[in-house]
């Protein structure tokens, strides 16, 4: 059996128990305080990894509509680009088909130009034949007065 304690060593004891109870109540004390300030940074986290899911939610909605509408630009790019193209094959048949037209007239009016000088030089030619008969028609004309005048005589 243990041996019984003096009133000292009981006094003693009961005084480091108050003492050890003080300790467990201090350091159960800074212990919560410890909890809620943990809590509390673990609140904070929450709310900042909270702040940054929303960011990076709303930074992949922009990415998404970003892409979306690069694509819409990219597919009228194209379009534009197939567009133009045909524009100018259109174009160019146009300008083959004037040229062709414009040659076409230049023949034409070269054509025309030597139908004028050949008719010009026929015309000519005519003119000259008819000054040429009109004289003759004068002279002829001056034959017959004067084998009037003769066979009056």
């Amino acid at each position: 059996m243990p041996r019984p304690l003096s009133p000292t060593e009981v006094q003693q004891l009961r005084q480091k128990l108050t003492n050890l109870q003080m300790e467990k109540q201090r350091e159960q004390s800074e212990l919560d305080n410890k909890v809620q300030e943990l809590q509390k940074q673990l609140e904070q986290e929450k709310e900042k990894l909270s702040r940054q899911n929303q960011t990076l939610q709303s930074h992949e909605e922009s990415e998404i509509k970003y892409r979306l509408r690069i694509e819409s630009l990219e597919s009228k790019i194209l379009e534009t680009a197939a567009q133009e193209a045909a524009d100018r094959e259109n174009l160019r048949r146009e300008l083959n088909c004037v040229s062709a037209a414009h040659e076409q007239c230049e023949d034409a009016a070269s054509a025309r130009k030597r139908e004028l000088e050949i008719l010009n030089s026929e015309v000519k030619i005519k003119a000259d034949q008819l000054q040429a008969a009109l004289r003759r028609c004068g002279d002829l004309e001056l034959q017959v007065l004067t084998l009037e005048r003769e066979l009056e005589r």
